[in-house]
């Protein structure tokens, strides 16, 4: 289920901001997050990589 999808409709101009504009934004304003994961069968290793090759550049 895509949460985002009941409240970013496709013919807005208004989308979820990316991961790495939530990084840069905290870092400009000296704040944390949390970033909770949810199990995606078959992806789990795969989004960890990602989300901490990410998370490593902040």
């Amino acid at each position: 289920m895509d949460a985002g999808k009941f409240f970013y409709k496709k013919d807005t101009k208004i989308y979820p901001p990316t991961l790495k504009e939530v990084l840069s934004l905290c870092q400009k304003n000296k704040g944390g997050i949390n970033i909770e994961l949810k199990p995606n069968l078959g992806l789990e290793k795969k989004n960890v990589e990602e989300i901490l090759k990410i998370t490593k550049k902040f």
